[in-house]
């Protein structure tokens, strides 16, 4: 494990520069196919599971919750101003079926610091469809001052939650698409970070299973990401 993590600085130094990391591929140090089972055996019928018994031991395994967040905590601290605790984090197990197009072109940005995704389980392609690919655009905005600012943002990038809104956007900001064929996780600056998920085929013959960590949440706690997680964890 500390080995996995042993060229994390230099990760965050790109992190910093570029709104965006990648980390090490982990198929060779994960057992993925035990890792999913137990994944599936907690989560439940719906797409998002938020805190799941299994998220939380790997998390704790694998140095998620230690190694990874003490380190985002200082980055937090020193270049975001963050004023909040170590703890506050929100892990979340995300499993979709082939053919849910309503999991399609939702485009946000998340109201935590930094975003963690980690592929568990990605199905093969058989030609050129989509496995559920993540398509994000980092630094398309700053980081808002306020919640204020925040909400305003978040409201105006909605007119690019589609994927012809993504193609308007990308002739303005870099966007990237991502299918995690390769394993490796993706590390990025949620808050300004607009990001979206392809369906996955209905081709296809398998789950798309990706393991959500979400770091520091500077908004006060009626800001909009906090009350969204209250009515998701109903």
């Amino acid at each position: 494990m500390n080995q996995y993590w042993s060229n994390l600085d230099q990760s965050l130094n790109d992190l910093v520069r570029d709104g965006f990391c990648y980390l090490p591929p982990i198929q060779d140090t994960v057992d993925l196919e035990g890792l999913a089972k137990r994944i599936l055996d907690d989560v439940s019928e719906n797409v998002y599971s938020s805190g799941i018994k299994s998220h939380i031991e790997f998390c704790n395994e694998f140095g998620i919750t230690n190694i990874l967040a003490s380190k985002l905590y200082t980055l937090a601290k020193d270049n975001f101003n963050y004023k909040g605790s170590i703890d506050n984090q929100y892990h979340i197990a995300r499993k979709v079926e082939p053919g849910l197009v309503s999991e399609s072109y939702r485009g946000h940005f998340d109201s935590h610091l930094f975003t963690l995704v980690l592929p568990v389980q990605i199905p093969k392609k058989l030609s050129d469809e989509s496995v559920g690919d993540l398509i994000f655009s980092p630094r398309s905005r700053n980081i808002p001052k306020n919640e204020f600012f925040n909400f305003i943002q978040k409201a105006y990038f909605k007119k690019y939650a589609s994927k012809e809104g993504f193609n308007r956007l990308s002739k303005n900001k870099k966007v990237i698409q991502e299918d995690f064929s390769s394993y490796r996780p993706l590390l990025f600056i949620g808050l300004s970070t607009f990001h979206a998920n392809l369906a996955v085929n209905q081709i296809l013959d398998k789950d798309r299973i990706t393991l959500l960590s979400h770091f520091f949440d500077p908004s006060p706690p009626w800001g909009v990401g906090a009350m969204l997680r209250k009515i998701r964890n109903r």
